[in-house]
């Protein structure tokens, strides 16, 4: 039980990031479709911002995703190769 409220709270942690990031690069785009972006940065330093911040985006809503739950996948086949695995003899003493 413990296991679960652990996930649960990095789960929502992440989340939060994600959310964070997100406002983050709406920010941004607010910056740039005022042009406001001028009085605070250069050109190549917002630039620079724009793609961090599309990418740590990105990064969080790939994190969210995987942190769902995944179906386990059962297998119902067994492959004669994986029944008759051979293992090397040890033929040293040591």
């Amino acid at each position: 039980m413990d296991d679960k409220l652990r996930i649960r709270g990095t789960e929502d942690i992440a989340r939060q990031w994600r959310a964070l990031a997100e406002r983050r690069r709406e920010h941004f785009a607010d910056l740039y479709d005022s042009g406001r972006w001028r009085k605070y940065y250069r050109e190549q330093s917002f630039l620079a911002q724009m793609r961090e911040t599309a990418r740590m985006s990105e990064a969080w809503e790939r994190v969210t995703r995987s942190d769902a739950p995944q179906p386990a996948k059962i297998s119902t086949k067994t492959s004669a190769k994986t029944s008759e695995v051979s293992r090397p003899v040890r033929t040293d003493p040591f």
